[in-house]
């Protein structure tokens, strides 16, 4: 049972982590990422030390099970932390968006140094159906598109193709009508993010209950057992 809790804690670390990662460059280094790390680490942990527990419990052995006790503590307050990290974290997401995805869309967006922000941008405009931060119109005051030295590139356009709603119709950026999302990010985004976040938590919960459970029934076991030495 605790190898399985530790698989699934991996398995929703490594979900996090993995998945919609054309995110990293608008979102920094924020604790997403980090907070996924602990997790992939808490739970290939919680698997070894289940092994060990198991061959402390099947040998009687009150070395392994004092271990085994001993990782379980460890895993559990790294786990709590997770938690309550993820917690705050949910709480300022909206901080954090305006602080990198906002700005990027009004500072960085278009320039040749921040290709990597430019396309994630323009990714985030095409998975989410959305344009702009709060709504299109803020590309209106958005560095790129008000730069005299950007005119060339961006010709006609008044939001990039991203935004469309079919990128294949010719000019479909060239207004904003009907042809491109009406939607901002902002709101969908905080939404996607808030749902891994969770994710993460309730992880991170589920498998401390089941480590609570695991320490006490290993404590009874290494009180009742008599220490010696592994034959093989």
């Amino acid at each position: 049972m605790f190898q399985v809790a530790g698989l699934a804690i991996t398995a929703a670390g490594v979900y996090v982590r993995f998945t919609k990662t054309e995110y990293d460059a608008l979102l920094g280094a924020s604790m997403i990422p980090v907070t996924s790390y602990v997790m992939i680490g808490g739970g290939a942990l919680v698997t070894f030390v289940s092994i060990a527990g198991f061959g402390g419990a099947a040998c009687e052995n009150r070395k392994l099970l004092t271990v085994y006790l001993f990782c379980i503590a460890l895993v559990f307050l790294v786990e709590a932390a997770v938690a309550v990290l993820g917690f705050m974290y949910y709480e300022q997401m909206r901080v954090l968006l305006d602080e990198h995805v906002k700005m990027a869309i009004l500072q960085k967006y278009g320039y040749e140094e921040f290709n990597i922000i430019s396309e994630g941008v323009n990714f985030m405009q095409q998975e989410l159906d959305c344009c702009g931060y709060q709504e299109p119109e803020d590309w209106a005051i958005s560095k790129y598109f008000n730069d005299t030295e950007t005119a060339a590139d961006r010709g006609s356009s008044v939001v990039p193709i991203s935004c469309c709603v079919d990128m294949l119709v010719a000019g479909c950026n060239h207004n904003i009508d009907n042809k491109v999302h009406p939607e901002g990010c902002a709101e969908k985004l905080e939404s996607l993010l808030k749902n891994n976040l969770l994710l993460v938590g309730t992880a991170s919960v589920s498998v401390a209950m089941v480590q609570v459970v695991a320490f006490i029934m290993a404590l009874s076991l290494c009180k009742k057992t008599k220490d010696y030495v592994l034959e093989f």
